[in-house]
């Protein structure tokens, strides 16, 4: 019988590890989303509380501290435009991708 149906469901050595590999990244991933998540929420808490009880009055967030904060606030918006930028093409260039 050359082409006799084998309708096995035998997995092989591969196909496990390659299962037991993804759920593991699957894991971890959601680790990593729980403490991202943790942390965005334990700062946003943190600022709240801090200004409703007032604690540190003399700092003052998101208000540049004169002139010299205004070069602080780009300089820090042109770096992180031009990190994403970056990252955007290496994505692209590793996924085979052409840019338009």
């Amino acid at each position: 019988m050359l082409f006799k149906n084998n309708n096995s469901s035998d997995i092989s050595e591969d196909q496990i590890a390659l299962i037991e590999y993804a759920q593991s990244r699957i894991k971890s991933k959601r680790r990593l989303f729980f403490h991202f998540s943790l942390m965005i929420i334990s700062i946003i808490s943190l600022l709240t509380s801090n200004l409703i009880f007032e604690f540190k009055k003399e700092i003052v967030f998101l208000i540049p501290p004169g002139p010299i904060g205004y070069v602080h606030y780009g300089l820090f918006f042109f770096c992180s435009t031009y990190l994403m930028c970056m990252l955007q093409i290496n994505l692209w260039v590793k996924n085979g991708k052409k840019i338009k």
